[in-house]
């Protein structure tokens, strides 16, 4: 009988601890898999704040008529 106990025991630790084991493995994986997504939408957002603006190399700059001063 108590042996019977003890295997019970032992049965329920290594079961208790297999899922334990288990569920940290998964959330691993989940947590990479959102890093993941989340350094992607980052990085697209960098992209698109970082545009090089370019001016253009010749500017024609009209002489101001006697009229239009302020």
């Amino acid at each position: 009988m108590e042996n019977s106990i003890g295997f019970e025991c032992l049965v329920v630790f290594v079961v208790s601890g297999s899922m334990v084991i288990l569920a940290h493995q998964v959330h691993k994986h989940l947590f990479n898999n959102f890093m993941k997504k989340f350094d992607c939408e980052i990085r697209g957002l960098r992209k698109h704040q970082t545009k090089k603006v370019r001016f253009a190399e010749h500017v024609f700059e009209f002489p101001m008529e006697k009229g239009d001063v302020e």
